[in-house]
Parts: structure tokens; C-alpha cells; sequence
């Protein structure tokens, strides 16, 4: 299968693109690396003899002159995304995420590629009161255009509308996925999994938990991945919206998830709860009856079994890595 891959050297792109390196598939990798890391890991990818790495500026017109096409799959991960960038910058957050979507849409239409396949987010309906667990037919509201942080859900909310209505008019299948709090090696600074890892590592005592009362359920990559992976090989994906994420923790409030990693790595501080960021929704759980019955795929990997592997990764290259 001839792939391409953007955000190739972001989180998800990276576990993405190695996997389907390793299952044999041409991948050619995109990034601006304005976020994703140009670091050995994905220097090592590139050198891949299946693997092609193009570091181009998706949000830019001009960069698609010379970009081939006839893609059986293109997997759309390229954003701006992080809460920090949410709420420090909201206007780079929106012209990236929709202008990338919106040139490689138009560059996708007009090249003889296949599917299209968009990274969403339960961003998406942050905003909305809904059931839990949250089925994908939920209302998408941008519930306060004055906040900062509808900079990425309102932005994936605009890309959803794009990947279906380009799929209608120039006739190409597409998938939809709605990730869920996915976590792992590798995946920067700014989600919450690293961020208490991090911490554990600098030894913060008090150890700030900001929302504590908040719940989510987490993924760990390599699920996510080998969801994604099927999402498009499979024909029952063709023109869904999926959530991806798994249950097989349940919810788990922040201040059970940094108490569990206490006593997983070995360390007792004294906790400073503070309130969770503006419009931050307190609970988040996906209904994943979709994906598990178009796909046939459950997660395998439980919470305690990732952790443990995102926290040997971070103690390892963490300290060495600068910020994503």
C-alpha cells in the first residue's frame, strides 16, 4: 500500500508511519517539524528503504506544486494541537490546522488518490452536554467562541465538515476517527500522561493536579495505531465517523491517575489541587461500539502495562528532549 503520512514527526504520525513501515507499506512522511521533532528517532525512520521524508509546510499553497499523488491511503494527522498552544495560540492553532486541511484536500481531489482519512478529536464536542458514554452522533458546539481553547476543537469541527463535503463533491472515500486521550513514548510535554511523568522525574513536591475532580479515559498508542491502521484497510470504515480510545480502564479522575503512578514508579509528594484550565469538560468517556463492530478491534494494552512503558520510555530520553 502507498501511503502518506502527515504530522510524520509528530506523536501519533511517528508511532503511525513506523508501523507501517514495519508492516512493509511505501510511506512517505510529511512535516514542517514546527512541533514534531526532527530528532534521531525520526531521522532513524527516514532511512527506512520504504520511507520517504518531505519537510514541507502544509498551511503554505505553493508547497503542493511539486507533490505527487495516486496515494492509497493519506492519513491526515498535520495540526497544531497541545492545550498550551490552545490557549497561547489560538490564531496559529486555527490558520494552520484549517488552511493545511483545506490545500491538502484540494491537492487530494485533484491527484487520483484514494482514501482520505482525517484525525479528529473529542475536542469535537467538548462543548456540548452529553451522555456517557459519549456516542459520535453527539452535537458538535462550540460552546464559547471568546475562549481560546474551541481554537483546536472548532478547528477539527471545520475539518470534519471539509473531509466529508470534499468526499461528496469529488466522490472519494474518507474516514473520520475522533481520538481520545491517546498517550505513550514519544508524545512531548504538554498532555497530561507526560506531564505527571515529568514531574515524577523532577521529584515535584507539592505535585500539581490541576482539575483533579476531572475524569478521562486514556489509549495507548499502539492501540490507537492498530486502529487506524484498520480503519483503513477496511471497507466497513468507509464514510464513518469513529471515536478511538479505549475502556478498558474506565474512567479514572486526574487525582486517582497521578495516585496510581505513585505507586507505580515509587514516589509520595504531597498533592496541590488547582482548578482545571477554562472550558475544560469534566467528564470524558467515548461510546466505542462503532469502532469495535466496523473493525472487529478491542485495545490490548491496559493503563498499568502503558504507563509503565511511557514512563520507562520519558526516563530514559525524556530529560534530553525539548518541548514539543
Amino acid at each position: 500500500m502507498k501511503t502518506l503520512v502527515t504530522g510524520a514527526a509528530g506523536f501519533l504520525g511517528f508511532h503511525l508511519s513506523r508501523r507501517l513501515l514495519e508492516l512493509g507499506h511505501e510511506v512517505t512522511m510529511i512535516d514542517d517539524c514546527s512541533r514534531g521533532r526532527d530528532d534521531g528517532f525520526m531521522r532513524d525512520l527516514a532511512q527506512k528503504p520504504n520511507a520517504k521524508f518531505l519537510k514541507i509546510d502544509l498551511a503554505e499553497e505553493r508547497h503542493y506544486k511539486n507533490l505527487e499523488g495516486g496515494y492509497d491511503a493519506v492519513f491526515h494527522l498535520a495540526a497544531i494541537n497541545g492545550t498550551k498552544n490552545f490557549y497561547e495560540r489560538p490564531k496559529d492553532v486555527l490558520r494552520v490546522d484549517l488552511l493545511a486541511t483545506i490545500h491538502l484536500l484540494d491537492w487530494f481531489a485533484a491527484k487520483g488518490n484514494k482514501l482520505f482519512l482525517f484525525a479528529s478529536t473529542a475536542e469535537t464536542y467538548a462543548g456540548a452536554a452529553v451522555a456517557i458514554p459519549t456516542p459520535e452522533e453527539v452535537m458538535l458546539v462550540v460552546s464559547d467562541p471568546f475562549n481560546p481553547r474551541w481554537s483546536y476543537g472548532g478547528s477539527k469541527i471545520a475539518g470534519e465538515l471539509l473531509t466529508i463535503n470534499y468526499s461528496r463533491q469529488h466522490r472519494f472515500p474518507f474516514v473520520v476517527l475522533r481520538y481520545n486521550n491517546i498517550y505513550g513514548p514519544r508524545a512531548g510535554y504538554d498532555h497530561v500522561i507526560p506531564a505527571f511523568i515529568m514531574r515524577l522525574l523532577q521529584r515535584q513536591d507539592p505535585f500539581k493536579i490541576y482539575g483533579a475532580d476531572c475524569t478521562r479515559t486514556f489509549c495507548y498508542v499502539d492501540d490507537a495505531v492498530q486502529a487506524t491502521i484498520l480503519a483503513a484497510t477496511q471497507e466497513a470504515a468507509r464514510g464513518l465517523i469513529m471515536h478511538v480510545g479505549s475502556d478498558l480502564d474506565g474512567e479514572m479522575t486526574m487525582r486517582d491517575l497521578a495516585k496510581k503512578m505513585f505507586t507505580l514508579f515509587e514516589y509520595s509528594p504531597r498533592i496541590e489541587e488547582l482548578p482545571p484550565p477554562k472550558g475544560s469538560p469534566l467528564r470524558r468517556r467515548p461510546m466505542l461500539e462503532k469502532l469495535y463492530r466496523n473493525l472487529q478491534f478491542k485495545p490490548a494494552i491496559r493503563l498499568e502495562e502503558g504507563l509503565r512503558r511511557t514512563f520507562e520510555w520519558y526516563q530514559k530520553h525524556g530529560r534530553n528532549q525539548s518541548a514539543v
